[in-house]
């Protein structure tokens, strides 16, 4: 009876220890992927390129989006080195895809 005891015991810390490393894993993968959608969010160098368009000023309406075309290549980097071969052809065609948008835009300017 004891046996049972002590076995029921020493599983409910495993179980307990499990569930905390869990939740600690589970943080960290919503912190790299805040990062991660963080560098990949162009809209708003999309979006000051659009108001320094508006305003006449093409120059710096180019600025914002070469600084996005940037941003994009670091994403590309980064996906290389942190996501795995299953994922990483996946986030590259996203990535590759906003590419291509802001050389149309950088098209449009010129």
């Amino acid at each position: 009876m004891e046996d049972l005891q002590t076995i029921l015991i020493v599983g409910a810390i495993i179980n307990f220890i499990v569930l905390i490393v869990f939740f600690v894993m589970a943080g960290n993968i919503a912190a790299i992927k805040k990062e991660f959608t963080k560098s990949l969010d162009i809209n708003d160098y999309v979006e000051k390129s659009n108001e320094e368009k508006f305003i006449g000023n093409k120059e710096k309406a180019e600025e914002w989006l070469l600084r996005a075309l940037y941003h994009l290549n670091k994403s590309i980097e980064q996906a290389q080195k942190n996501t795995s071969d299953y994922y990483l052809e996946e986030s590259i065609k996203s990535i590759n895809i906003e590419i291509e948008k802001v050389n149309l835009l950088l098209n449009d300017l010129k």
